[in-house]
């Protein structure tokens, strides 16, 4: 049978938005199709009667080319819809070449994703642009258009799961290729961090292949120096020869050979190969002693001994195991230790209240961040009552221990102030001028204070705390004093008296 030409109709736009197709060619077995007289557009619905649309094209050509030809091309097996699908799209794609890329996607994607309500228009009759009037072959071939990293066999899978809903399939393979797209993006991440963490490791196993290789290259210290220098340097060579010259020296008889030998028995300990060298009976020479004073120097130089006292000149006296060198005396003597007690004594009662102050303190914030403000007012007041006393007693027993360092003191101004703290130090310097000033204004005598300050070795951190204190209080009243080590010494007088110099006491003004 002679093959025909059918000849598809002039290009033509629809109301769909559908791209009607430009002359399309093809041979058939049997007749002559047109578009108009075969599968017109009415026939599926279409609103333009006088051309088909690729639709009518993909159906057309699907039944046409189930139809055996001539030549036997475009035959189909009816047992595997893929393989049938994939001869289809070979087929066809070459009868829709001349279409234009852009209005195929513009058409067919506007229309997947808005559907037939999208794709009508109000002037004409309503149509059914779903594609259920497609075969699943059709819908196939379209899906694969825009998704051709699906198989056949996936879209016909899922168009068989899903109801043959060609839009759900297009989001699902859409949602696919995303996916794929960012698996294959965490997966070549991840093989970059691979390369570059290989990278670093081949890096750093080179550098360390090349500081091995120098460090075998570099000559060791002992090659580079002469044998008889190298020997000396090594440490553990030069003991061994030490051990090996006393034991020489002890017992002249003795080789090199032997004392080695016997310092290798004992593990190098000389004392004991020395005894085992007594017990053998080897001769031992005594050391010598040196009782005099070398023959080179002249005697002049020193003065003369008595008779007796040669014999004790420059003996090696033996040192007695037992002995024990006496412990110099303790640096605090019995008038520190009596210090320390009463300061023990006295502040005492003073920190157990100030820990009672600080406990009240902690508790009442506690209380305060629970929300129980009640609580946190009533110890915040017994904080205070706790504080009151706690500055009291700290007074009264700085007054207390001055008082009974200072009872000891014979002279009327001498003022210890050793265990008080700094304002405690600073208030009983400043009592103690003011009584001198006093005494020298009712006497007009000159009097002078000894404050002992210390040198501040009794501290924490050994350093002095009340002696600059007390400097920079003198200083602050423009007295005149005299800095010793441990005190200071500060000296009034009357206006009168101009024999001695010191700080003048003024008269008291008459009220």
């Amino acid at each position: 049978m002679a093959a025909s030409k059918v000849t598809g109709a002039s290009s033509l736009v629809s109301s769909t938005g559908l791209l009607l197709l430009q002359d399309h060619e093809w041979e058939t077995a049997d007749s002559t199709f047109s578009l108009s007289a075969g599968v017109s557009g009415a026939s599926l619905g279409l609103s333009d009667p006088e051309a088909g649309s690729r639709l009518n094209l993909l159906d057309l050509k699907y039944t046409v080319s189930e139809q055996p030809t001539a030549s036997g091309a475009g035959q189909l097996s009816a047992g595997d819809p893929s393989d049938k699908l994939l001869e289809m799209q070979a087929s066809v794609e070459p009868s829709l070449a001349t279409s234009t890329a852009s209005e195929i996607s513009d058409s067919e994607s506007f229309c997947l994703s808005h559907g037939a309500s999208a794709c009508s228009n109000d002037s004409d009759p309503h149509a059914d642009y779903t594609f259920k009037d497609l075969t699943p072959e059709h819908k196939a071939y379209i899906l694969r258009k825009y998704h051709p990293e699906a198989s056949p066999a996936e879209v016909m899978q899922l168009l068989s799961d899903h109801g043959q809903d060609l839009s759900a399939v297009s989001a699902i393979l859409t949602t696919n290729r995303e996916l794929r797209l960012m698996q294959a993006e965490h997966k070549q991440q991840a093989e970059d961090e691979r390369l570059a963490q290989q990278l670093q490791l081949q890096a750093e196993d080179e550098h360390l292949a090349h500081k091995l290789q120098m460090e075998e290259h570099t000559p060791p210290k002992q090659a580079l120096m002469p044998a008889k220098a190298a020997g000396q340097w090594r440490s553990a060579d030069r003991r061994t020869q030490a051990r090996i010259t006393s034991l020489q020296r002890s017992f002249p008889d003795l080789d090199s050979e032997g004392a080695m030998s016997v310092l290798t028995a004992h593990d190098n300990d000389v004392q004991v190969a020395k005894q085992l060298l007594r017990e053998q009976g080897l001769r031992e020479v005594e050391a010598v002693v040196r009782t005099a004073a070398p023959s080179s120097v002249s005697p002049h130089l020193f003065p003369q001994a008595s008779p007796h006292q040669d014999e004790y000149d420059f003996q090696l006296q033996p040192r007695d195991p037992n002995f024990r060198p006496t412990p110099p005396p303790p640096r605090h003597n019995a008038t520190y230790a009596a210090n320390k007690a009463l300061y023990m004594k006295q502040r005492k009662q003073v920190d157990r209240l100030g820990d009672a102050k600080r406990n009240a303190r902690h508790q009442a914030m506690q209380a305060a961040r629970m929300g129980d403000h009640t609580r946190a007012r009533f110890l915040r007041d017994q904080a205070y009552s706790f504080d009151a006393q706690y500055q009291k007693a700290k007074k009264e027993s700085g007054r207390n221990i001055a008082a009974a360092i200072n009872s000891k003191n014979i002279a009327h101004f001498k003022v210890d102030l050793h265990c008080l703290h700094v304002e405690e130090a600073l208030h009983e310097t400043s009592t103690q001028i003011s009584a001198a000033e006093s005494y020298v204004r009712n006497t007009k005598r000159t009097a002078s204070i000894e404050l002992i300050t210390g040198k501040g070795l009794h501290s924490i951190d050994n350093k002095p705390r009340i002696l600059p204190a007390v400097k920079d209080m003198l200083d602050d009243m423009a007295l005149e004093y005299e800095e010793k080590p441990g005190y200071l010494i500060l000296i009034f007088r009357d206006p009168s008296d101009s024999n001695v110099t010191g700080n003048i006491v003024q008269p008291a003004r008459s009220a």
